[in-house]
């Protein structure tokens, strides 16, 4: 499954914690401001720019030199903790 940064959420760096804060219209639906460990927040840096989940293994394979296999095996957790709260959004595999 490949995921996209659903819209309608700012990231937020508050004394040095990094909060995601849906914006009023997304209120009522997310309430709560999600914390993010550094990680978290640095894949959903990437992809509020339109990157999908697949586009920042990719970036980290090429930053780290490492194989894709050890990429998905540590942020794919983060994907997919993201997706089950609703952060991300499914995106068709071939779409661009």
């Amino acid at each position: 499954m490949a995921y996209k940064a659903r819209p309608g959420f700012v990231l937020l760096n508050i004394c040095d914690a990094h909060l995601l804060v849906a914006t009023r219209p997304l209120w009522a639906e997310f309430p709560r401001i999600r914390p993010l460990p550094n990680a978290w927040a640095v894949c959903w840096t990437l992809m509020e720019k339109g990157n999908t989940d697949q586009d920042v293994i990719n970036m980290f394979m090429r930053l780290f030199n490492a194989p894709e296999a050890a990429m998905h095996k540590r942020f794919d957790p983060i994907f997919s903790g993201l997706a089950e709260e609703g952060y991300l959004i499914p995106v068709e595999e071939d779409a661009p």
